[in-house]
């Protein structure tokens, strides 16, 4: 599935705040649902390839996230998923100047999107998210402003 975002709006189909039902609706029932630490739900669809996360307390959409085929994210012409980890950070950083990284991830608040293993690459845990407006506020505080693509 190839999910089309607009930045802090939706992802593909999917608008921040649908309810889990209404994203069944339009997509399908989940493999596997189950809560993570911070009591969100977190539903898994297209064999384990994306994860559909809602709020524990408005029960809302707040992310997807997905690491390989068949889902992709893509924004214009950038594909996430499947494009090359370093021209990937690089057309984003074209687009959010504003990107922060730590613990592993870059954040890049101002499209909603958020890479982990991409720069530094690696592959073992690499995976894309995409969130809705105020899901990675809290976190950014801690992080340090991304500054430039690192050789392997």
């Amino acid at each position: 599935m190839n999910y089309m975002i607009t930045p802090l709006i939706s992802c593909g189909p999917l608008e921040w705040g649908m309810t889990s039902d209404e994203v069944t609706k339009i997509i399908g029932p989940p493999e596997r649902t189950r809560r993570n630490n911070l009591k969100d739900t977190v539903q898994v669809r297209y064999g384990g390839s994306a994860s559909f996360i809602f709020d524990g307390i408005s029960g809302g959409l707040v992310e997807v996230t997905g690491s390989k085929s068949p889902t992709e994210f893509q924004i214009g012409s950038i594909k996430l998923i499947s494009g090359e980890n370093q021209e990937t950070v690089k057309q984003l950083l074209a687009l959010d100047r504003r990107a922060f990284e730590g613990y592993g991830s870059l954040v890049f608040p101002d499209l909603g999107i958020m890479l982990t293993g991409y720069s530094p690459e690696d592959n073992d845990i690499r995976a894309a998210g995409v969130f809705a407006p105020g899901r990675c506020d809290d976190i950014l505080d801690s992080m340090k402003p991304f500054r430039a693509l690192k050789q392997n």
